[in-house]
C-alpha cells in the first residue's frame, strides 16, 4: 500500500506537473491545452489495463472525439507541431493516467480521502527534493510580503492544489477514475466563460460551437453502452 501511495505522489504530483510545465516552455499553449483535454482517453486506457473489468464502451470514445473537436474549435489557433514539447505533454497525460489508476486502487482501501491526499502530497514533496537540489533552487521569504505573490501562492496551494486534488480523489472513489476524468472536457469551457467576465474578452461563434460540442461529448461519454448495462444487470 505504501508503494502505491508513493507511486501516486510520483506520477500525479512530480512527473505530471514537471512534464506539462516543461512542455509549455517548448511548444504552444494551445497544443498543450488540446493534449491535456485528451486526458480521459489516457485514463481510460490505463484503468482498462490495470482493471480489465472496467474497460470503456463505444460511447466513451465517440464522446471523446466529439469533445476534442470542440476543444480544437475553442483553441482555433491550429496545431503547430513541436515534437519535443508536444511529446512531453503526451508523457504528462500518461503520468496522469497512471495516477488515476493508482488513486482508484487506493480508493478500494476505504481510507479517509483527506488522509489519502495528505499522504500522496507527502511523497510528492519528498520526490521533489532532488529536483530542487539539482536546479539549485533558492528561497526568498521577502517575496511573500508582496500581496500578489502571497495571494497567488495561497490560491495555488489551497485551491488549485489541495482542494482540487482532494475533490478529484473523492470523485474517483465515488464514480470511478474514467467518469471523473471526463469532466476535464469542461475545463476549456470554464476558461472561455471566465475570460469573458474577468478579462472582458469577446466570446466568438467558434467558442460557442466548441463549448456545445464539449458538453455533447461529455453527455455521450457518460452514457453506458447496451452491452455494459446488460453485464451490470447480470
Amino acid at each position: 500500500q505504501e508503494l502505491t501511495f508513493a507511486g501516486a505522489g510520483l506520477f500525479g504530483l512530480v512527473l505530471y506537473f514537471m512534464l506539462e510545465n516543461t512542455a509549455l516552455t517548448m511548444t504552444y499553449a494551445s497544443n498543450v491545452g488540446i493534449i491535456v483535454a485528451c486526458a480521459p482517453f489516457f485514463v481510460a486506457v490505463m484503468v482498462g489495463f490495470f482493471f480489465p473489468s472496467e474497460k470503456s464502451g463505444a460511447n466513451f470514445y465517440i464522446g471523446f472525439i466529439v469533445a476534442i473537436a470542440g476543444v480544437i474549435l475553442i483553441s482555433m489557433s491550429g496545431l503547430n507541431i513541436n515534437p519535443l514539447g508536444d511529446g512531453l505533454a503526451f508523457l504528462a497525460m500518461i503520468s496522469w493516467g497512471c495516477y488515476s489508476a493508482l488513486v482508484k486502487k487506493i480508493g478500494e482501501w476505504n481510507y479517509p480521502m483527506i488522509a489519502v491526499t495528505r499522504r500522496i502530497y507527502f511523497y510528492g514533496m519528498l520526490f521533489l527534493l532532488p529536483v530542487l537540489i539539482q536546479q539549485h533552487a533558492s528561497w526568498k521569504p521577502a517575496l511573500l510580503k508582496k500581496p500578489e505573490v502571497f495571494s497567488n501562492f495561497l490560491f495555488l496551494g489551497l485551491g488549485a492544489s489541495a482542494l482540487g486534488f482532494l475533490l478529484w480523489n473523492i470523485s474517483t472513489k465515488w464514480i470511478g477514475a474514467v467518469k471523473t476524468s471526463v469532466y476535464i472536457y469542461v475545463s476549456p469551457v470554464v476558461t472561455v466563460v471566465l475570460s469573458v467576465f474577468v478579462l472582458h474578452e469577446k466570446m466568438t461563434m467558434a467558442s460557442v460551437i466548441g463549448s456545445a460540442l464539449i458538453f455533447a461529448g461529455l453527455i455521450v461519454s457518460q452514457k453506458k453502452t447496451t452491452s455494459a448495462v446488460k453485464v451490470q444487470e447480470s
